[in-house]
């Protein structure tokens, strides 16, 4: 039964409309990602992230990326840090029919996480 229920509820996210989200990354360096996930289609597609800051224009940015044919969602992502704190507003737009989504995400802190590597250039950084 619950096989039955996570199928019908995976068809149904699948069946729903476009959607962005984001969350903070951290490998060696600590990111803002951003995912726009859509129905699958037959041909590529373009779509582009808006990062709009709270109060920095300058900060602001867009950036086209491309969905293959068969593929559901593409990322993006800004550093941490060196970003303006505050509420920022993540845009999608798919420009094959001008469908645009929306999200907020608050950066509140300006921290870095320093790699550990071996490599004695970038140790020295």
């Amino acid at each position: 039964m619950k096989a039955v229920l996570l199928f019908f509820s995976l068809t149904f996210s699948m069946l729903t409309a476009a959607e962005v989200t984001c969350e903070t990354v951290q490998s060696s360096i600590k990111k803002i990602r951003c995912k726009y996930m859509a129905l699958a289609q037959d041909t590529t597609r373009k779509v582009t992230f808006n990062w709009i800051s709270p109060d920095n224009e300058a900060d602001n940015r867009m950036k086209v990326h491309t969905i293959p044919p068969g593929h559901i969602s593409v990322y993006d992502f800004r550093y941490f840090a060196g970003r303006s704190e505050g509420k920022w507003t993540i845009s999608v737009m798919e420009n094959s029919d001008q469908t645009t989504v929306s999200t907020e995400y608050i950066k509140d802190s300006n921290e870095e996480v320093v790699p550990e590597t071996s490599d004695p250039i970038l140790k020295g950084r």
